[in-house]
């Protein structure tokens, strides 16, 4: 759990970094997502089994490192996603018998949910550029308070598994706990951003921060249980071990895969700066 809990305090440390770089060169944000999401789909490959594949595993690095450098970019977004298309099909051909299609199908999904989902972090920037921060430093800790706080809760009460068959250290109270948690912080999150950085002179929605806490902590159990499955099917643990403690990159970001898209898409509907 200490070695937990110092990885934790790291990924804290990178993101206060994040927060301060952007102030400096704000496109560092789409710079270090790009880095994130590429880390994160070489793990996937790795995990799949098709890493010796350089057909597979090159455009898909290349893709999800560059969809985050060319945000609101639509054309050159849509010619991206053809070229990796074209390349996967062109690949799945030439290692036709070798490579078994589930697989390819595998990789290649999950390379454009994983780039595209985490790439709604980097266009956080382009919605309101005055409050941005905010918006992605939510949209990443509402992903993992939720986490942590089911994993606390659920280590000190947890008695009643919640799936076992798909994560058995998954509690009904560690759920409960992290929901509860969840709503508070987030709601705490937007009062100390509004007292710290604007002396209270904001008008903040409590009511798009109590929904986004509780919708957040249920879609990163959603997310955290989806990977799961992934990783059950190849038989690994985790998808790396870049983070003592905690696996790899995609195993630190897996929630935030399902709680990024809503967030990016619920501030835009109701947001939380009036």
């Amino acid at each position: 759990m200490i070695k937990r809990i110092l990885s934790g305090c790291l990924v804290i440390g990178i993101v206060a970094a994040m927060i301060g770089f952007q102030f400096i060169f704000p496109y560092s944000l789409n710079i270090i997502m790009a880095l994130i999401t590429a880390t994160a789909v070489f793990e996937l490959v790795s995990a799949v089994g098709l890493r010796k594949y350089l057909t597979f595993l090159l455009p898909s690095v290349a893709f999800a490192l560059a969809i985050p450098l060319i945000p609101n970019q639509m054309y050159w977004s849509m010619v991206t996603y053809f070229l990796y298309t074209i390349f996967m099909l062109g690949s799945t051909i030439y290692h036709y018998k070798k490579v078994k299609f589930q697989d390819i199908c595998v990789v290649y999904g999950m390379t454009l949910l994983v780039t595209t989902a985490l790439n709604t972090v980097s266009l956080m920037r382009y919605l309101n550029p005055q409050h941005c921060m905010l918006y992605v430093v939510m949209a990443l800790f509402a992903a993992w308070i939720a986490d942590a706080g089911a994993y606390f809760v659920g280590s000190f009460i947890g008695k009643h598994k919640l799936c076992p068959n798909i994560s058995p250290k998954k509690t009904v109270e560690g759920a409960v706990g992290g929901f509860i948690i969840n709503i508070g912080l987030i709601m705490l999150m937007g009062y100390l951003y509004n007292l710290i950085f604007y002396g209270s002179q904001l008008s903040v929605s409590y009511l798009s921060l109590a929904i986004i806490g509780g919708v957040t902590a249920i879609l990163s159990i959603v997310g955290d249980l989806s990977f799961s499955i992934i990783k059950r099917s190849y038989d690994v643990k985790d998808f790396g071990n870049l983070i003592p403690g905690h696996g790899g990159m995609m195993d630190r970001f897996d929630s935030v895969v399902i709680v990024g898209p809503f967030i990016y898409l619920f501030i835009q509907l109701l947001p939380v700066i009036l």
